[in-house]
């Protein structure tokens, strides 16, 4: 088996051996490195917590593409009387709602349990205090009632963890502080559906980021601003909604 090869293997770069099977579309053999990763004592760094989200991002991004298309094309079908066709998309999207609530479950409970005590260092804390804040709300895009309202206000509750760190320890134009700005933004977008306080999150953000960004050395410079980039193409496309 798989795993058992990269328990013996002598994999010097064990993120990187994960990124490229996710590139190979291999989710579930990167899914034994992230395992590798998480069952380690050792200090937690900002490299494991950035391998970790993008091999997790990279499963989860596929559920909710498939979700989307599947729910619109359910809805559509249903709006014109077709419940021939609607039906079968129905128990489809339930399928895939399915994987991406035991998925998220999985990584809220991983981080939980496995990796927030491994790391004293502010940041690191901030940023998977922002991943259970985005696997709450991946859950909360597919739920109603009580359920939605529950892992909106646990969302709620780990982005303003997440905020109350990285602000702390990170300035305005830091990667880290305006991707968790764009999260909470969509957030309050798409999940409370309040548009203008999305709106006034992400310009705040793309005002003090823009302000202090050529303050960075050369290797967070690119970072912030594609980040910087994403927002201003956000608060555009609210504007233009409005």
């Amino acid at each position: 088996m798989f795993s058992d090869f990269l328990a013996k293997a002598e994999i010097i770069d064990v993120r990187k051996f994960a990124f490229d099977l996710c590139d190979a579309n291999l989710f579930e053999y990167a899914r034994n490195c992230l395992m590798r990763l998480c069952e380690n004592d050792n200090e937690l760094t900002i490299e494991d917590v950035n391998a970790i989200s993008r091999i997790c991002k990279g499963k989860m991004d596929e559920y909710r593409k498939a979700w989307k298309s599947i729910y619109l094309t359910e809805q559509k079908e249903r709006g014109k009387g077709r419940d021939d066709r609607s039906t079968p998309l129905l128990d489809y999207r339930k399928s895939i709602e399915s994987n991406i609530s035991n998925f998220s479950k999985e990584i809220i409970d991983m981080i939980q349990k496995s990796l927030i005590n491994r790391t004293t260092d502010t940041s690191i804390r901030g940023l998977l205090y922002r991943m259970i804040g985005d696997y709450w709300r991946y859950l909360a895009e597919i739920q109603r009632g009580y359920e939605r309202r529950e892992s909106t206000s646990k969302a709620n509750a780990a982005y303003q963890e997440a905020e109350d760190l990285i602000v702390a320890c990170c300035g305005p134009a830091a990667a880290i502080r305006l991707s968790l700005m764009l999260n909470m933004a969509i957030f309050r977008f798409e999940i409370y559906s309040e548009p203008d306080e999305a709106l006034k999150i992400a310009q705040k953000a793309y005002n003090e980021g823009i302000a202090s960004v050529d303050s960075l050395h050369d290797e967070q410079y690119m970072d912030s601003i594609l980040l910087l980039q994403m927002l201003h193409r956000t608060i555009v496309s609210w504007q233009q909604n409005k």
